[in-house]
């Protein structure tokens, strides 16, 4: 496989290769590798001037690397891209004395009995780029060592095509021309694949398939009388089916944690929410088991827990605590909704988003248990508090009315 420069090595090999045998053939021809429309200055006259107009990819050898990478995401083989190049030969000189014709048969006779782009062709240009300029942008080329070799092959195009080619892609006076394909290019990433270390014995081992499937995660706390509002230091149980066996881990998020002990049956199992790697918002919980296998991921809504530091609070600051911490990268928002307003107009209600990184300014600090809100425009006055992490959002209590009554934040 060959690296970045191939293309051009190839380009530059058929110019030389084109240059060595028009010169001899037609006075004064030479090969040049500008665009159609260059000015005319610039134009071989006579000679043939040599241009790559397309790039396709190789339909044999598309899908040949794959796969690169395993299911996590690990590279294991280096990317290679197969591409086809397509080159417009265009032949200059004076029509009275046939120059283009002369130049053309030349050309093509050249391609016809030299199709293939040999590893001795490439190391010929190159060795010749060397002495042209010791630090030329080809030397790093590898085309020589490719697998495969660039083989050129006469590509008819009909007037329609030639048409198009000239009026919209050069948009100048058409000039006698012909095409070529060269194929194959494989250009290959240098990226370094991961490579694990060779198996020196095999275990092969059969285990009857089960699935366990979580259908559903309660909060357990008699106290709580929703059992889906789930916080931090709750007991939750994962209901469902063909739950028992040898756990290893039950993952919640970013935290692993281990089922209670003596709580594991095929219908349920317990947890208690404790770990430092919890994070507030919508978390997948997925069981783990020793032989292998897997449950289903099911979502758990773990609800923020907030402390407003009401002697801290002014018109336009609002600071609040939370359990659990809170990560730099966490989308936060926090609610006010005014409490007991008069029976003669609406609530008000206020919210606003937290400081860029959740106000984190350390940017080796990962996380905080604390937020600064800024505020503008609140009126003074009690307003409930309610915050939303990640998409979950903290509680709100009740009075024996069942009205809401906390938490309060008076804004001066």
């Amino acid at each position: 496989m060959s690296n970045f420069l191939s293309i051009a090595t190839v380009s530059t090999t058929l110019r030389r290769l084109l240059q060595d045998a028009v010169q001899q053939d037609v006075t004064g021809a030479t090969a040049t590798t500008l665009r159609p429309d260059a000015p005319a200055g610039q134009l071989p006259n006579p000679g043939v001037n040599l241009f790559m107009y397309q790039v396709t990819p190789n339909s044999a050898w598309i899908n040949a690397d794959l796969p690169t990478r395993s299911s996590s995401g690990a590279l294991i083989q280096r990317p290679v891209i197969a591409l086809d190049l397509h080159y417009l030969l265009t032949f200059y000189g004076s029509d009275a004395n046939l120059e283009p014709q002369r130049v053309l048969g030349s050309a093509l006779r050249t391609l016809h009995a030299r199709p293939i782009i040999t590893a001795a062709m490439i190391q010929a240009t190159l060795d010749a780029a060397e002495v042209e300029d010791p630090q030329h942008f080809l030397l790093g080329s590898n085309l020589g060592d490719d697998v495969e070799r660039v083989k050129l092959t006469p590509l008819p195009l009909s007037l329609e095509e030639l048409s198009k080619l000239w009026s919209v892609l050069f948009q100048t006076p058409y000039s006698l021309s012909v095409a070529y394909v060269g194929t194959v290019v494989l250009l290959e990433s240098e990226q370094a694949p991961q490579r694990a270390l060779p198996v020196r014995v095999r275990h092969i081992s059969a285990v009857p398939f089960r699935r366990a499937l979580i259908e559903r995660i309660v909060d357990i706390d008699p106290a709580n009388p929703l059992p889906e509002s789930i916080e931090i230091n709750d007991i939750v149980e994962l209901q469902g089916s063909q739950l028992d066996g040898t756990v290893s881990l039950v993952r919640v998020g970013e935290a692993q944690l281990q089922p209670i002990p003596d709580s594991v049956r095929a219908d349920r199992m317990r947890l208690l929410l404790t770990d430092p790697a919890l994070r507030a918002g919508i978390q997948g919980v997925q069981v783990r088991y020793q032989d292998g296998s897997e449950s289903n991921v099911a979502a758990l809504i773990l609800r923020p827990q907030i402390v407003v530091d009401q002697p801290a609070v002014t018109s336009s600051e609002l600071p609040i605590d939370f359990d659990p911490v809170v990560s730099r990268s966490q989308r936060v928002t926090v609610y006010l909704n005014e409490h007991n307003p008069p029976a003669n107009r609406a609530p008000f209600a206020y919210s606003f988003e937290a400081p860029e990184a959740n106000g984190i300014d350390d940017p080796t600090v990962a996380t905080t248990n604390r937020i600064l809100f800024a505020m503008a425009g609140v009126e003074p006055g009690d307003y409930l508090v309610r915050v939303q992490v990640g998409g979950a959002e903290s509680l709100l209590g009740v009075d024996a009315g069942g009205s809401y009554n906390q938490p309060l934040v008076s804004v001066p």
